[in-house]
Order: C-alpha cells, then structure tokens, then sequence
C-alpha cells in the first residue's frame, strides 16, 4: 500500500498495483527483508521507461536493474532488498563512482547576514513573520530595496534564542545556481550546518545524476524528504534572491519538494515578483503564508523613530508626513534620504533640500535607472514614459488613453517583475506605480515625450476617470493636463459629494488633499469660487498648527479669506460670512489671542444657520475654550456641553471626545477634582482604544494635574511622564512642555528641587523666546514654575528680576495665566515681608475668581491670604480663613494646595486643629498634618484605615455600593445590581471617597479592607 510515497508489501490487486506504478516514478519500498529506493528512468529511445532499485551500504550506493512495470512485483521487490542487503550484487550494472568529485560551494553564502545594533526594531513586522511558523512555506515579495533579508535577519536573530525556536538555514542565491546539483547540493549542505552526517545518501544519488544514463532528480527528492522527516528538531529554510533561479527543471523539483515538505519543515522564499512557482495546491491546503511591500514598507511611525534614530536634530510632523508619502514606507529610499539629510545641521536646511528634490537625489535616481528603467525591453519602457504621469491603472485605462490593445499584458508584465507596481486589489486588475519610481520615470518622459504629450494623456485620462466614478483621480490628471477651470469645478463637486456623504467635517487626508490641488489653480480662477477659498484656508491652517512658524502660509489664509469674504459681503450671504468668522475665530486661537478668537466667535453665532451644525461647533467651542481663560466658567461649561450634543448628533466622536475633555478642564478649575478625574478617566480608555495618541495626552495631563494635588506623586509621575514620550514622539512642543513642567513640580514636591531645576532649565537650553504669542505663553508658563523652585530655595532676587521683564514686555497674556503670576507674585512679597501689598494684591483676585467660577484659583489665593494674616498679626483672621479653606476643599481631599506653602502652613493648621469640632474637618486635617510630617506621598493604607474612624459612618446603602465596587464592578454594574440610577451611583461613590479620605477605588478598597468594613 501507499504511504506518502514508500510502499510496503501489503497485498494490491494487480490492476491496482499496475495503475499505481504508472501514476509514480519514484518510491521506497518497506519490506520484511530492509529498505529500498526505487526509480524509474527514461532511454532516449523512448518508451514508459525501466525500473532501477538502490540501496545505500556504507560509503557505497548499491544499484540493480529491475526491468518495466510488468515485472515488478511485491514478490520480487522483497527479493531484492534481500538480495542488495545480502550483497549479492553480480547483476548491478554500475557502482556510483566515488571518484566523481564536486566542485566546491561558497559557503559564506550559507551565512546569514549581520545585522547592525542600530537597526530600527520593527515590532509589527515581527509579529507578522512569527505567523509564518504556523505555514509550510512563506513567500516574502517586494522590489529592490523593500528590506526582505534584512526584515528576516532581523527576524531570526530576535527569535533564536527562544526556547523550541527551529533551526535555521539560509541560502543566498544568485545565476549561478541555476545548476540543480549545484542548487540541491547547496541546500543540502545548509541542512549539514546543524547535522554534519545529513544527507550522505542523497549527495550520492546526486554523483549518480552526472554520470551516464544521467538520472532524474526524483528518486533524491524521495529520499531528502525521508530524511528530513526524521530530523530531531523542526527547520527552516531561508532561500534568498529566489527570483534568479531561471531554471524550469529547479522550479518544478523545488515544487515537488514544496509540496511534500514535513510538517515541521518551513520554507523562506525572498522574491522579486512572483515565485512562478505552483502553488495553488498549498494555497488550498492553507500552508502559504504571502507577505508584500505593504507589510514590508515603513509605516509612519516606524519613519518617525527610524529617522530621531539617525539625526542629530528632530523633524517636524509636516516634514516627516512630506517624506513619508513621498517614499510611501520605501525602506531604501528611506535609508538613503537620511545618508543625505545627515548633511544638514538643523530641520530648515531639511526643509532646503526637500524644496529642491525634484526625483533627483543622486542615489535614488541612479537606484531606479541601473536597477529598473534600463534593463526593460523597448516596450515596457515605453508603456511605464507614457502612463507614470497615471495616479491608478487598469488594463481598459490604458487601452483608452495610449489608444491601443495589449495594456493588460504589459501590466501583466510589470506585476511579474515587482517592477514597483503596486496591487490595489486581490485580482491585480488596478495598480498605482510607487510615488517616488513614478517621478523619476515622469522626469524621463517629460525628456523623451515632450510636455505636450503627457498633457493630452492626462486629460484623455481625466474624463476616463469621471466617467467610472474616480473622482480624485480625474482632478489628478485635470491638473496634470493644466485643464484649471475643469479641475476647480471637480474639486468643487468633490468637496460637495463628501459633504453630502455624511461628512461635514473633511477628514485630514481630504485637507491635505485639498492643499495640493488648489495651490496649483491660477489666482483668477480661485478669486470665482469662494467656497475652495475657504476650505483653501482650512487646509492651510491644519498645516500651519504643524508649524506655526510659517509666516507665509499666514499671510496666504488671510489672502483667501478676504477673497472669500468680500465675494459673500457683496451677495449679503450672512451665513457665508459667518463661516468666515468662525473660521477667523479658530485662527485666532490657534495663534493665542483669546479674546479676539471669543469675539470673532460670538459675532458668527446669530448668523449660523441651525442646521449648519459644524461651524456652530466651531463658534460654540472657541467661546467656550475663551471662557475658561478670559471669563466665566458657568458661561463656558455652557457652551461646551452645547459642542458635545452637536458632536455626539454629527456621530463625530472624536471631536465628541475633545469637548468633553475640555469639560473635565471646567471641572477642575471649578474645583470638582473627582469629577474631573471621572471624566479624563473616560475620555482616556476611549481614547487608547482608538490608540488617539493626542487625546491620551491631554487626558494624562489632568490626570496628573490631579494626581499631584491629591498628593499621589508616583501616579502624577507617571501620567506626565507618557504625555512627555508622546511630546517626544509626536514632535509637539506643547505636551513636552507640559509634561516637563509637570515632572519638575513632581520632583521638587519630592525634595529633588536641584534635579528640578535642571529639568527646566535643559528645556530653555538652545530656545529664544517664541515669536507667536501662543509660543510666548507657554514659555513664560514654564518660566513661572522655575520661578516656583527659585522662590522654595530662596533666591528671591531672580524671581523680582523675572517679574520686572516681563512687565515690561508688550505682550499680554491670558486673564488665567496672568492671574497665576499674580499669585506666584504674592508668595514672593509675603517671602519679602510685604503683607500689605499681598493683601491688597490677593482680596480682589480671589473676590473676582470666585465670582467667574474659578474656584481651584480662588482657593489658591486663599491659602496665602490665610498665611498673610498670620504673618501681619491678624492670626484670628488667618485661621478663619483656613477653616473655610479646609470646610470647602475636604470633599475634593485637595493636599498639596497646603503643602506646597511649606512649614508656615503645617504649623497652621496644626494650631487649628483644637478648634475643628467636626470630625471630617478634623480627620481631613489630621490627613494633611500626616502628609508634611512624612514629607512626599499620599497617606499610607494603614494610616488611613486609622483615620476611618473620625469620619462619618457609611449608610447602608453606601456599604452596599462600597462591597460592589471592592470587587471591581462598574458604576453601571452597581447601579444594575442594586436598581438605581448610575447618577445615584455615582454620588454615592463620591460620597464613600469623602467619607473615607481617599481619592480612588483601589484606595477605597483597601481602606476598607483595613479598617473591617468589608
């Protein structure tokens, strides 16, 4: 019977043993008296061919003739293997000669190559090949350049050491071992690098295959795969440059091969085109695993790492995304550009040298000449002039433009070679070329064709394009063909359709598209179409947040913006204009001038149409966010909750995410703490779910404001040092300073001030004061808190300094920020002894703070009143004024808002503490003495557990509420559980943290735990 293909002598009908001989040229034969290998062999006179057994006994091949099918039976295969293992050999034609030498094999082929220490790691496309061990075979396919062997190394050199992990073998290929000795010997002697005696059998069927009558390489196959069945551990082998074995006869014995591989066995084919190997069997088998270029490419942020890996200056995200699309993750061109940019010294000579790349860095456009364009044939090359000025191909496109038949063969073509055309669907039947091997190739056939040429097939292309339903594409190759009026209606209608299609907020893709194309329609012909004027606009500003050091694109905004509004003030269309305000109002704000971005916002609101929910949601949040830091937080809580619904009814959830972070801002400066923290808590888990790096940051930044104030330092630690690496990683300086400001109030909180200090003053090293004005208040933002550590060391003299520049200074800052500096201020006169002035200084702030709502400022300036009064003698006042302090800030376990003040204020509170005859008052007190006697950190579990008892008992609803939320249910889950509301929850669990001094529900776990209320 069969098994795989030995055979073993078990009883088959004639007619069936005789159908299968003829089905088969190989086998080995399992009988009572050993093992042999059988083969068939063909004469050149023809006929079905002749029957040849071998046996291998020690250094020798034994060989006997056996005759056609019809004289080979059961009976006589046990007689030969008896025969052959008995040495009876008189009848064998010929002994293998082992006199027959091989030529010698390079073997630093066999070796796999070094990878550099610096090489970038790439998590996700390890991932992707450790999926390979689930195949028999993984193709690896991708243009010159795309990282195969590399990504493999990498790959290899990674996993190794991991337990079970197989052996590997790797085979660089190239011409010559188009030999198929000289291909299965070297893959044979791969397998020998981990066991030196494999394959002795094999090589000698080998020696066998150059003499006379020059056997076929079948009966090999039959027995490598025998042996390799019986290898102790599994294998892999890589062969590299496959796409170089030409040989018909290598390919079909590395298909039989293929498809009998052991289980355990995996096989690397690193490829330029396709394989042209058979492989639908393994296909249908699922044993075939296909990685292409846009696994192998870059992805942006791998770019992003590659490139603060290897430069000595960071880019911006405007200049990485340039780069990145133009080289579309192409890991040479990549590698390449930086050998390049390694010239500059600083981001705006990277700038220079973009601006003047036309296709023409020297390496890459060499790289595509030598290595793609000269080697065509004469039609291929004309077909890729005439068609790289397309964006997308398909075989009917280009029969259409180049008028003529046989474009799908040439595609056909392309495809095979890997010739940088790439795939945009399963079946191949559309492709696009790579970005930057299309313009190199445009360069050429502008030479070649002539401008005029390619003109006429792009806007032969263009209507092409329309007419199936491609929009882009066809204001592409509009613009291409310099058709300005055609491209400006197109683009028109295309902004129109992807309004209409739910999508009154043009995603960020659109915008960049709208950038590019309408910066090349003629002035003339944008001063007729207000509306691309706008969105014109708005695409810029996007960038311009990039880089708001662009004067010249502000200037352009402007320009567009006086187009457009004067276009609607002459038709009186007031909805129109309040686009324009709104827009100007976001503008506003971007470059820091809050009260102009609240007053172009509140003119824009009467005239925005109901319906036009996206501008109103424009106007809503620009008031909103000009409230916090310039009026009343009610109005601004107002306004924002308005943007929310508008968002939440627009489906548009993350900017539904946005406007309920900056309510959780309203919630904090409001003086709410736990409902801010619910509220950052929420807005973060959805944001890491949709891995929104940007909303991760400003929620951590909260957090961590937070954290700091309830005096959980690590925490606070923590959070501000992830926005710090998203700063870093993101290349946005708002979030490093942040981040940086917040960990150095950490430290110094920590008792490290010196280490502080270095913090900020290693971020103002190399900076100049920033020429916008929102730059210029985030640097005097992180100047003020050096000024804090400056102050806490007593260095009073550079902190007066600091105060008399920047009054001279013109420019103003935020009514919040300057009300700040004001308190920074009065520490430093109370530091001086001036309590007079403090008071006069610190009264009206805090009379004005309370009555807009900013109540965490209110009370920030009263504990330095209450200190002022005490140091001026009016201690009856002072300690009224901590009371109120401690009755209002208890509920919210507000900690460093006293320690912060240093010892002054621990003796304080400390003289107060007689006086407090309510008990949460008095334990909240206790909490905060506990916190200056240990110096830094929150409170212990054990020291709260003890305080459990000065506070109010819990109902029994809370201890309810309390049981479920110690083992680890949600708000919603609780409410489900005991039938309420998730609001009533809610207040409950604020209740318990009251109640108990803690901040969180692992706090009020373990207190509880503790303390036995559990």
């Amino acid at each position: 019977m069969e098994q795989g293909n030995t055979v073993t002598g078990a009883v088959l009908s004639a007619d069936s043993w005789l159908q299968w001989l003829e089905e088969h040229r190989s086998f080995s034969f399992q009988g009572r008296n050993g093992q042999i290998n059988v083969l068939k062999e063909k004469r050149s006179r023809g006929g079905s061919g002749y029957w040849y057994a071998y046996q291998r006994q020690g250094k020798q091949m034994l060989k006997r003739y056996i005759g056609r099918s019809d004289q080979l039976s059961i009976e006589y295969l046990e007689e030969l293997a008896s025969s052959l293992r008995l040495g009876r050999i008189s009848n064998v034609p010929a002994q293998v000669d082992a006199s027959v030498q091989f030529e010698p094999l390079l073997m630093s082929k066999l070796q796999l190559p070094h990878i550099q220490k610096s090489l970038l790691r790439r998590e996700q496309l390890l991932q992707t090949l450790d999926k390979s061990l689930d195949y028999r075979l993984t193709v690896i396919s991708g243009p010159a350049g795309y990282g195969k062997t590399t990504a493999v190394a990498q790959w290899v050199t990674e996993r190794r050491a991991l337990q079970d992990f197989p052996y590997v073998s790797y085979i660089a290929l190239d011409e010559d071992d188009n030999d198929p000795i000289r291909f299965w010997r070297y893959i044979i002697a791969a397998f020998q690098q981990f066991q030196a005696d494999f394959g002795k059998e094999v090589l000698e069927l080998l020696r066998a295959n150059r003499l006379p009558p020059f056997k076929p390489l079948d009966l090999m196959l039959t027995v490598l795969l025998n042996e390799l069945v019986h290898l102790s551990h599994s294998c892999i082998l890589i062969l590299d440059e496959f796409h170089k074995m030409s040989s018909p006869y290598i390919r079909d014995t590395l298909g039989f091969f293929l498809d009998h591989l052991p289980t355990s066995f995996h096989v690397f084919l690193l490829v330029r085109g396709k394989p042209l190997l058979s492989l639908m069997r393994m296909r249908a088998r699922n044993a075939l695993l296909d990685i292409y270029p846009p696994l192998l490419g870059f992805s942006l942020e791998e770019a992003r790492a590659f490139f603060k890996q290897e430069l000595p200056f960071s880019l911006s995200e405007k200049l990485l995304r340039q780069i990145y699309e133009r080289l579309e993750g192409w890991p040479a061109g990549i590698r390449l550009l930086v050998g390049t940019l390694r010239l500059a010294e600083n981001e705006q000579e990277v700038e220079r040298i973009l601006a003047a790349f036309t296709g023409g860095f020297w390496s890459l456009e060499d790289y595509f000449s030598q290595e793609v364009l000269s080697t065509l044939p004469e039609e291929l090359q004309a077909f890729l002039l005439q068609t790289s000025i397309l964006p997308r191909l398909t075989a009917d496109l280009c029969d259409t433009v180049l008028e003529r038949n046989g474009s799908a063969r040439l595609l056909e073509a392309l495809y095979s070679g890997d010739l940088f055309l790439v795939p945009l669907d399963a079946t191949g039947a559309w492709g696009r070329y790579q970005a930057l091997f299309a313009e190199v190739i445009q360069q050429e056939a502008r030479k070649r064709l002539g401008v005029e040429k390619l003109r006429s097939v792009s806007a032969s292309a263009s209507v092409w394009y329309e007419q199936h339903g491609y929009d882009k594409e066809a204001i592409e190759t509009a613009l291409n063909a310099s058709a300005f009026p055609r491209s400006a209606q197109l683009i028109q209608l295309y902004i129109e359709n992807e309004q209409h299609a739910h999508k009154p907020i043009l995603p960020l893709s659109t915008l960049y598209d709208l950038k590019r194309w309408l910066e090349q329609i003629p002035e003339e012909e944008l001063e007729c179409r207000p509306e691309l004027c706008l969105y014109y606009a708005m695409a810029l500003l996007f960038l311009l947040m990039e880089d708001p050091r662009s004067r010249e694109q502000k200037e352009r905004i402007e320009q567009l913006l006086h187009i457009a509004e004067q276009h609607w003030r002459e038709t009186n269309n007031t909805a129109k204009l309040a686009e324009i305000f709104s827009f100007r109002s976001l503008l506003a704000r971007q470059e820091g001038r809050m009260q102009q971005a609240m007053t172009w916002a509140k003119q824009a609101m009467p005239w925005l149409p109901s319906k036009d929910r996206v501008w109103r949601t424009v106007a809503l949040t620009e008031v909103g966010l000009g409230e916090i830091v310039e009026g009343d937080l009610k109005n601004a809580r107002k306004y924002l909750l308005e943007a929310l619904i508008l968002n939440e009814q627009q489906g548009n959830h993350v900017y539904a995410r946005a406007s309920r972070g900056m309510l959780s801002w309203v919630s904090m400066e409001l003086g709410e703490l736990h409902h801010a923290a619910e509220q950052f808590h929420q807005m973060q888990a959805e944001a890491r779910a949709q891995k929104d790096d940007d909303d991760i940051a400003h929620s951590q930044l909260g957090l961590a404001q937070i954290a700091y104030q309830w005096n959980n330092l690590e925490d606070a630690r923590q959070a501000a040092q992830e926005v710090l690496e998203i700063g870093d990683r993101l290349a946005i300086d708002d979030f490093h300073a942040q981040a940086t400001a917040r960990l150095a109030l950490i430290e110094h909180a920590d008792g490290q001030t010196a280490q502080a200090k270095q913090r900020l003053q290693a971020w103002f090293a190399g900076r100049t004061i920033p020429a916008t004005q929102r730059g210029y208040h985030l640097y005097r933002e992180i100047q003020a808190v050096l000024m804090q550590m400056h102050l806490a060391v007593g260095d009073l003299l550079t902190v007066e300094r600091w105060f008399e520049r920047i009054e001279q200074r013109e420019e103003s800052v935020p009514l919040l920020q300057h009300q700040r500096e004001q308190l920074l201020k009065a520490r430093l006169l109370l530091a001086q002894g001036d309590t007079h002035t403090v008071l006069g200084l610190l009264g009206p702030l805090s009379a004005a703070a309370q009555q807009t709502g900013h109540l965490t400022l209110q009370r920030e300036a009263q504990v330095i009143l209450s200190l002022a009064y005490c140091a001026e003698g009016r201690r009856e006042q002072g300690q009224q004024q901590l009371l109120e302090l401690l009755t209002a800030t208890r509920s919210e376990n507000y900690l460093r808002l006293y320690i912060d003040q240093g010892q002054a204020m621990a003796e304080q509170v400390r003289n107060l503490l007689p006086r407090l005859s309510e008990k949460m008052v008095q334990a909240y007190a206790r909490r905060i003495l506990n916190a200056f006697d240990r110096g830094t950190g929150a409170s212990s579990v054990q020291a709260q557990a003890i305080e459990v008892a000065l506070v109010e008992p819990l109902s029994a609803q809370e201890q309810k509420v309390l049981r479920l939320l110690a083992t680890g249910n949600s708000n919603a889950e609780i409410a489900r559980e005991l039938v309420v509301s998730v609001n009533t929850i809610r207040t409950q669990v604020q209740s318990i943290y009251r109640k108990l001094n803690v901040n969180n529900r692992v706090e009020a776990s373990a207190v509880a735990r503790r303390s036995g209320l559990l």
